[in-house]
């Protein structure tokens, strides 16, 4: 006699469900951590431009300055105004501008540069 194929690898017919039937969700486990959640990392240990340095360190930044700038000469050549060779510092300016941005919300990119106390950015 053939046996069937669901046979053969130990299946049977009862986990074939045709299209009408509704999937049931199996339960989901419960999430034990053995640590509290959140931030385990002591805020008194580390200043904030250490963490940074963590992940941006001088290779990273020095490839994200020259690429940018290889970038910029290649595409920016066709324009009207040429290209400015972007300084280490201006880079690290640009990127402050962007994780700070990412923290502070504002309706719009001109709102960062407002000069009203409502606002009280450091920046405007």
């Amino acid at each position: 006699a053939r046996a069937s194929m669901s046979s053969i690898y130990g299946m049977t017919e009862k986990y074939w469900n045709d299209t009408q039937v509704e999937d049931i969700t199996p339960p989901q486990p419960t999430f034990r951590p053995l640590r509290p959640p959140g931030p385990q990392l002591s805020s008194t240990s580390y200043r904030p431009l250490q963490l940074f340095q963590l992940y941006f360190t001088n290779s990273v930044l020095l490839t994200i300055f020259q690429n940018t700038n290889e970038f910029a000469a290649k595409h920016m050549s066709t324009t009207d105004v040429p290209w400015t060779y972007l300084s280490v510092p201006e880079m690290l300016s640009f990127m402050a501008l962007v994780i700070f941005m990412g923290f502070v919300r504002c309706s719009s990119i001109a709102d960062y540069w407002k000069r009203a106390k409502l606002y009280g950015l450091p920046f405007a």
